[in-house]
């Protein structure tokens, strides 16, 4: 295999890692959260901290997101070479009706590449705008307590 190819191996994994890292964050944050406010009455501040929680759930969402499109974006790529290798001789009988569907084919990639890219930057914006709202809603409940 080539260096690019490794390279381009290594970057997927990386990144893999990451999403499933932050959608796990995310999830053990929540739970955090919920378990800080089992005790407490309703209070002003915790519309602080449900905004932190809604960051962490759209950071969940759009981790499954990337998830899910990824897998859309492979199945694409197998079904191109698929076409490509003559699998669908019977339904794609010319050139142009195999260049056709390449061409679909690519479409749809294309498509789905800018829906993975959107959701892995929403991700981490949303994760890590939602711990800064927690610390927000942290430091005013001390703020509060020491009055």
């Amino acid at each position: 295999m080539s260096d690019q190819t490794e390279i381009w191996k290594l970057f997927r994994t990386q990144q893999e890692k990451y999403v499933y890292y932050l959608l796990s964050l995310s999830v053990a944050a929540l739970g955090f959260a919920v378990s800080q406010t089992q005790r407490d009455k309703l209070s002003w501040t915790q519309l602080i901290l449900l905004t932190a929680t809604i960051l962490w759930l759209m950071s969940i969402f759009f981790g499954l997101r990337w998830i899910k499109w990824n897998l859309s974006a492979l199945n694409a790529n197998f079904e191109m070479l698929r076409v490509k290798s003559g699998h669908y001789r019977d339904i794609l009988p010319t050139i142009t009706h195999t260049q056709a569907a390449v061409d679909g084919i690519n479409s749809a990639i294309d498509s789905n590449s800018k829906v993975i890219r959107k959701s892995f930057g929403l991700q981490g914006n949303c994760f890590y705008w939602g711990v800064g709202v927690f610390i927000v809603w942290h430091l005013s409940e001390m703020i509060i307590r020491s009055l």
